[in-house]
């Protein structure tokens, strides 16, 4: 079953600002959260794949080449991309510095907006 669905003005607007954009990091929301306890990745990995499979809007991509107008089309299932980085054989300075490195390059990097799911999780 294809579900499609037209963007609205906001999603049409992002849309044409991150197409003319590429690289620069518009529109890009970077989410930082600081668990304090101890982390079962495999846990989380799960959990996140099951929230992104409940919902719709999180499993979306869009489609707007050769269309008259653009679309949102959703993907029936998804897998998360995820990656680990490990950093606890480094000085605090050298994670900082990495950390910082690390958040200018992914904003850069962006999102292929015609590939589903349009997140990534990185711990």
């Amino acid at each position: 079953m294809d579900r499609s669905y037209p963007l609205s003005a906001m999603q049409r607007g992002m849309l044409v600002e991150s197409v003319m954009s590429p690289g620069s990091g518009v529109n890009i929301e970077q989410l930082i959260i600081s668990l304090p306890e101890a982390l079962d990745v495999d846990t989380l990995i799960r959990s996140w794949e099951s929230v992104a499979n409940r919902h719709t809007i999180l499993r979306s991509r869009f489609k707007w080449e050769g269309l008259e107008e653009p679309l949102q089309q959703v993907v029936p299932r998804m897998r998360v991309p995820f990656t680990f980085h490990d950093w606890r054989n480094t000085d605090a300075a050298e994670q900082d510095a990495r950390w910082t490195k690390y958040l200018h390059q992914d904003r850069a990097r962006g999102f292929d907006l015609a590939e589903a799911p349009l997140m990534r999780l990185n711990v």
